[in-house]
């Protein structure tokens, strides 16, 4: 090649970097109409280059689609997501051949430096559609009611993700598709973070890990520019355990939307399941009154209906139930806690309103340790004592949790309404509402 072929192809390698990096902050910033119409002002008009802006294009698509959640409500065989990432995936395939074909070929003069760049890049690409393809298998099985309620469901999908996160996302990648790695980096550390306390709460039952776990969430809110507020508003104030954001968002996508909601439902299933800890707290009463919507609902349910307990009973025979941290964040002496235990310390309320005192629960203790051990879906389950006068609803929030409502009254008696609350209730604790509706109800 002469020195006038070899700076032309420079500037052209140059040129169309531009036009790549510029495509990538755009998809960074989920602009994805403004990211294809950049990587269309090119003049290249090679072969290979017409190839790789098709590519770009149906990438833009596919991760409009992803991050908007279309694929979750579609059927997988009708997945536009997934026929556009397909799209994109093989035109990338193309490229290889065709960079490989052209340096083979030692009379090519056509920019070899920019298909070399344009090869290393498809590369990356790929395996980030593959790690996309993966994703999608995931959010899936969390969606998947009958999925999620195997045992230790929560916990294989945060293997998973560590998994996938490990083999596609600890490659060096091209300075020029850096910010769009970032994205990816923010999606893997959010939703890690989201699982983790949600396994803390529900499986490893360790509050101490759940409150570490909501921190590092909190930091991502608070620094990561889309989840800030536009320059033309106010700042957004800080997210803390009981504040909300009072000033304008930026429009994110449904999935970071999403990752929002998830959050609420552990800082609500968190608070509850500390609610002790917190009650010693100065005026946190009032705080969470306001601010943690379930506290509301579960108080504005007891008030209107006045039963004699509703609480959220422990079973402390499952193993694994020693490492809980709940009233005080820990047992007084958990090893000796562990043994010998027996009748009311089997089946400990991590909450209960009004406060619950032991000389009204022993009579009950007997017809809760049966209840909380039948095996039953997350349906609010009836039951009626003749002996003591007193109707039972019980919702399985986990295999470790279940939230009790008891009435003490003369005759049997089934009140729909009742079940129906704390059938939402119980629905909000256990993450059905959050994992049911991925894409429905985002603002």
């Amino acid at each position: 090649m002469s020195n006038e072929e070899n700076r032309a192809s420079v500037k052209l390698l140059n040129t169309n970097q531009i036009l790549i990096q510029d495509f990538f902050s755009n998809l960074s910033k989920f602009y994805y109409d403004k990211a294809r119409a950049v990587i269309e002002k090119s003049k290249e008009s090679s072969k290979v280059w017409s190839i790789f802006q098709t590519a770009l294009t149906n990438f833009a698509l596919a991760e409009k689609n992803y991050n908007n959640l279309i694929f979750i409500s579609q059927r997988p065989a009708t997945r536009i997501g997934d026929r556009y990432y397909e799209s994109a995936f093989t035109a990338f395939e193309q490229i290889n051949k065709e960079t490989f074909s052209l340096r083979s070929n030692s009379l090519s003069t056509e920019s070899p430096n920019l298909y070399d760049t344009l090869n290393e890049l498809s590369h990356q690409l790929i395996s980030l559609i593959e790690f996309r393809y993966q994703m999608i298998s995931l959010y899936s099985e969390l969606k998947d009611k009958e999925m999620r309620q195997e045992k230790d469901s929560i916990e294989l999908s945060l293997k998973n993700l560590n998994d996938l996160k490990q083999k596609y996302l600890k490659n060096e990648t091209s300075p020029l598709i850096e910010s769009l790695k970032h994205v990816f980096d923010l999606e893997m550390n959010l939703l890690t973070s989201l699982l983790t306390c949600h396994s803390s709460l529900d499986y490893k039952l360790d509050c101490i890990k759940a409150i570490i776990s909501i921190k590092k969430i909190n930091n991502i809110f608070n620094s990561e520019h889309i989840f800030q507020a536009s320059k033309t508003i106010k700042e957004i104030k800080s997210f803390s355990l009981f504040s909300r954001a009072t000033s304008q968002q930026r429009q994110q996508p449904a999935l970071f939307q999403w990752f929002k909601i998830y959050y609420q439902a552990l800082l609500n299933k968190f608070s509850i399941l500390m609610h002790d800890s917190f009650s010693q707290i100065h005026d946190v009463s009032h705080v969470m009154n306001d601010k943690i919507p379930i506290y509301n609902q579960l108080i504005s349910f007891i008030n209107k209906y006045t039963p004699f307990l509703t609480g959220i009973i422990l079973d402390t025979t499952l193993s694994g139930s020693t490492n809980f941290r709940g009233s005080g964040y820990e047992f007084v002496d958990i090893q000796n806690h562990s043994k010998n235990k027996s009748g009311i310390d089997q089946f400990p309320f991590v909450f209960s309103y009004p406060k619950l005192k032991n000389i009204d629960y022993e009579k009950h203790v007997k017809n809760f340790a049966y209840l909380v051990k039948e095996v039953f879906d997350s349906k609010v389950k009836y039951y009626y004592d003749q002996n003591l006068k007193s109707s039972y609803y019980l919702y399985k929030i986990s295999d470790y949790y279940t939230l009790v409502v008891l009435f003490e009254v003369s005759k049997q008696e089934n009140k729909t309404k009742v079940a129906s609350i704390l059938q939402e209730i119980g629905d909000d604790l256990n993450m059905t509402n959050v994992f049911g509706s991925f894409n429905q109800n985002l603002k």
